[in-house]
């Protein structure tokens, strides 16, 4: 059978939550980058160099390690501004479904989200850097270009796009320099991208009813589901509002249920089959790995300052996994819906959960492909005194290439025999190119410690309200920096970094028009149910604190 239901079509912006993507950058990955607000990638400074420009590497004398730890302390508000639940089946006059939020009809969608980040996030890097001659450097980075974790609150409005999101990338990135002469440097290296992804959502219980009870009544093979007085109190009092078309209403009690008075009838007998307390929830995890490359050039033009080119190619990250269906919470209600649904269950079982586990939603694997954009930047640096050092940083992120995102679900089979088949669900991004510009300044105290500061803007790729998802509160960004850096000895240095991130406040009216008997455009069949969030993310910053050893020898 075919289904194209339940498994709402959010589950995909997982994905973006945090790729690297315009302003969606982890703000830090070393503290020596991080106190000039990551606008130093010319600087050359340590073995960290090698994220930003690998060319820069050839600059480092001996060998070099550089371990660096980070802590950010996120926090966001969102307030509810009329979201709506899963619209009604077979309507195509609204894609309006029931009022959630605290003024809702929907005890189960009706909290505030409060603090939608975190309290800490814990990151690090480490990068090493070896002379295998004069002219040629060779290194290695692990390093983490992106990931977090944002956990709203189980009952808050949004709830039925997304409850929990954690996502972990490693980046192992060897690479090489060489430098032709004192002017000309080029870099390169490889990248394997790994990534672990777990997702939690909360299934509109209510709003899949007549969805639910539409498919199950359309796959039934036997001519036994007869009108009962209940079900013909219900016709009477829908034909008796004119909610349905005449040859529903000539229906009487012991007559077979045919396919016309299913759909006419899904919304209204499920309130008779689904115990109104029911609740459901959704789990996706998954794992995978994805290969890319960088590339840079550094030009000198003396001793005092350099201007670099560098590139990051785009990465096809390959996940799989699983997705897990937590239906146990699904109940029918006593007699009618327990008779209806064991007239359905294969061996005659009345649990409705087991029911849906079964021949619509089974546990199944998963698979995607994340594409991680494509960027180029241009950095410049200059001792303008023996007191003082500026560098900047522009960044171009090729992020309109996240045009749709997608999750495929393996084909399962039920008790029958017969195949389970959820199609893709799919959420159209139409993100646009993004970039990211910083501005640092260096202040040599004395001979053993530098100060610094700097400022940075990342501009959101998200065009617009409709297509800011509430797992993704992401809008522009400004960020302040502060950090030093202090020599121990002639080998052994430490470097510390604070910075304030503070995002720009944003709405959202993000509409999944993916429905059940409304494919989206002409992109064929999708999984999704429907359903608009309406919110306003406000007072949303981050601390960000590290710290940073470098070593050489």
């Amino acid at each position: 059978m075919r289904l194209l239901l339940i498994c709402s079509c959010y589950i995909v912006v997982i994905f973006s939550s945090f790729a690297r993507a315009g302003g969606i950058d982890l703000p830090a990955i070393s503290a020596s980058q991080q106190g000039t607000s990551n606008s130093n990638g010319a600087e050359a400074a340590d073995a960290a160099v090698l994220y930003y420009n690998p060319a820069g590497m050839s600059y480092l004398r001996g060998r070099q390690l550089s371990i660096s730890g980070t802590l950010l302390a996120f926090r966001g508000k969102v307030e509810d501004r009329g979201s709506t639940g899963t619209p009604e089946p077979f309507d195509s006059s609204s894609d309006e479904g029931r009022q959630l939020g605290p003024d809702g009809v929907d005890p189960y969608a009706a909290g505030a989200a409060g603090s939608f980040w975190p309290k800490i996030l814990a990151l690090g890097s480490i990068f090493y850097t070896t002379q295998y001659n004069d002219n040629i450097t060779l290194g290695i980075g692990i390093f983490s270009p992106g990931g977090g974790n944002i956990n709203y609150k189980s009952d808050w409005s949004g709830a039925y796009q997304v409850d929990a999101i954690a996502l972990e990338l490693v980046n192992i990135n060897p690479s090489i320099s060489m430098r032709f002469d004192d002017k000309h440097s080029i870099g390169f290296g490889v990248s394997l991208v790994g990534g672990h992804l777990r997702y939690s959502t909360q299934l509109d219980a209510k709003g899949l009813q007549p969805y639910l009870l539409s498919k199950a009544l359309n796959n039934l093979n036997a001519n036994t589901l007869t009108v009962t007085p209940e079900v013909q109190s219900i016709i009477n009092s829908v034909c008796n509002i004119k909610l349905v078309i005449n040859s529903v209403c000539g229906i009487n009690v012991g007559d077979v249920l045919p396919g016309s008075a299913i759909d006419a009838l899904s919304s209204p007998l499920a309130d008779v089959v689904v115990d109104p307390s029911s609740t459901a929830s959704g789990l996706i995890e998954m794992y995978g790995y994805g290969f890319g490359y960088n590339a840079g050039y550094m030009y000198g033009f003396n001793d005092r300052s350099r201007l670099g080119l560098s590139f990051r190619s785009a990465v096809e990250v390959n996940l799989r996994g699983q997705s897990e269906w937590s239906t146990e919470r699904l109940k029918a209600r006593p007699v009618i819906g327990t008779t209806i649904v064991s007239l359905l269950n294969n061996g005659g079982d009345p649990d409705l959960g087991n029911f849906l586990s079964d021949y619509l939603l089974p546990d199944t694997t998963t698979k995607a492909i994340f594409n991680i954009p494509a960027r180029v930047s241009l950095s410049y640096f200059n001792e303008i005194s023996d007191k003082f050092d500026i560098m900047f940083d522009y960044t171009f992120i090729k992020s309109s290439v996240m045009r749709e995102l997608s999750v495929g679900f393996a084909v399962q089979k039920d008790s029958n025999g017969d195949s389970v088949v959820l199609s893709d669900a799919k959420i159209p991004l139409k993100w646009r190119d993004s970039y990211k510009t910083s501005l640092g300044l260096n202040y040599h105290y004395d001979s053993m410690t530098t100060f610094k500061t700097g400022i940075q803007f990342d501009k959101t790729p998200i065009p617009s309200k409709e297509s800011r998802h509430p797992a993704l509160p992401e809008s522009d960004r400004y960020m302040i920096s502060f950090g030093f850096n202090h020599k121990i000895n002639d080998n052994i240095s430490v470097d510390g970094a604070y910075s304030l991130l503070a995002f720009a406040d944003s709405e959202s009216e993000y509409r999944n028009n993916c429905r059940y008997d409304r494919p989206e455009g002409d992109a064929g069949p999708c999984t999704g149910i429907g359903g608009t969030f309406r919110g306003k993310f406000y007072d949303t910053y981050a601390n960000i604190l590290s710290l940073q050893i470098n070593s050489k020898y």
